[in-house]
């Protein structure tokens, strides 16, 4: 047995009905980072100073146990860092849950790095219907800054068509702003509610206030706003030179953030779009990127799925971190291109597909 396998795993802190247990990385000496090998090595809470700041779910941390395959059974394991795929992403589409399985697929070979960080490989594969894909994933503390880095390496078994998306989380308040270098945003088409007030997409107004229905409104402008449902846009975001994209959810008084920054280039053309999910009824964000969040069926509709070879490895990496000071905050919004205004463009469903065809 290795030693990740054999050190005591830690159970998450908060509601935690399921007795959800994790590996704890500490990239700072305030910061505890929870993985769980029962999940995918998925990152499914972050404590600074022992606060909370990653967006934890009502339901409470929530294990395989509670899994189910069809239908709403997914929603509750929405929280923390989670990942999308690879079987889909997006929307309940026939036999694939919200999704996909990758979050609740167990992960085998546990090791620690001689960073501090955790590895491990989990398989994906699914007989018959596919995709057949193992992923190895580590999860390393950066050092020196309050953030972890994912890296995954997925290969096939058997050529597959694959979906795949970060699908970060983070607690919201009235007044948090969003901060990109987005060029072009589309609201989600084919509803009224996305696009309702889109000229401010970037500021979450009315957190935790609203009007719970089921099915939602639409599309009746006043009953959406009194539901304050959720809203989803997808950008072109201009990377910088080096070829990273920064995204930031920054705190009203900007004396603190949350980020994400990844390198868009590993990024097949059909996943260098980025895809902001703002629900403020729920206090939640996501700032998301990879595949559509559409779902398999859309993206098999539009050519839209990913493509991996017998043999062959695709490998992504990104960083999640947070910023505590106001100089802190200053400097990485320094480093985002500046852009300008970005143009807000609405679409039908067809017309989406190009928006994720057009290379950044």
């Amino acid at each position: 047995m290795d030693k990740a396998t054999k050190e005591k795993l830690s159970l998450l802190p908060g509601f935690n009905p399921d007795g959800v247990e994790g590996v704890v990385l500490r990239p700072t000496a305030d910061m505890e980072v929870y993985v769980v090998p029962d999940r995918g090595l998925e990152v499914l809470d972050v404590l600074i100073d022992g606060r909370p700041v990653m967006y934890r779910n009502p339901a409470g941390h929530r294990g395989r146990i509670s899994y189910q395959r069809a239908g709403l059974g997914p929603l509750a394991h929405i929280e923390g860092a989670f990942t999308a795929g690879p079987d889909n992403v997006g929307q309940p589409t026939d036999a694939l849950p919200l999704h996909g399985t990758f979050t609740v697929t167990p992960a085998a070979d546990l090791q620690r790095t001689a960073t501090g960080g955790v590895r491990g490989r989990m398989n994906c594969s699914k007989m018959v219907v596919g995709p057949s894909i193992t992923v190895e994933r580590t999860v390393e503390p950066v050092e020196g800054r309050r953030a972890f880095r994912l890296i995954d390496e997925l290969t096939a078994t058997v050529t597959s068509d694959y979906m795949w998306l970060y699908h970060p989380n983070f607690p919201v308040v009235t007044g948090t702003r969003f901060v990109s270098s987005e060029t072009v945003v589309v609201p989600r088409p084919n509803e009224a509610i996305s696009g309702l007030g889109a000229e401010k997409y970037q500021l979450f107004e009315r957190v935790g206030e609203g009007h719970t229905r089921f099915p939602r409104t639409d599309p009746d402008p006043a009953a959406i706003a009194e539901e304050n449902f959720e809203k989803c846009y997808i950008m072109q975001v201009k990377p910088d030179a080096a070829g990273l994209v920064r995204a930031a959810l920054i705190a009203p008084d900007g004396s603190s953030a949350a980020y994400v920054k990844f390198d868009v280039r590993p990024f097949a053309r059909l996943q260098q779009t980025f895809q902001f999910w703002k629900n403020p009824r729920d206090g939640a964000s996501g700032l998301e990127f990879g595949s559509t969040f559409t779902g398999w069926a859309y993206a098999a509709k539009h050519g839209l799925l990913g493509c991996i070879k017998k043999g062959e490895t695709h490998r992504y990496e990104c960083e999640i971190g947070f910023l505590t000071t106001r100089s802190e905050v200053e400097a990485f919004t320094k480093e985002i291109p500046s852009v300008g205004k970005a143009e807000i463009r609405r679409t039908d469903a067809d017309g989406l597909a190009e928006v994720y065809r057009t290379k950044v």
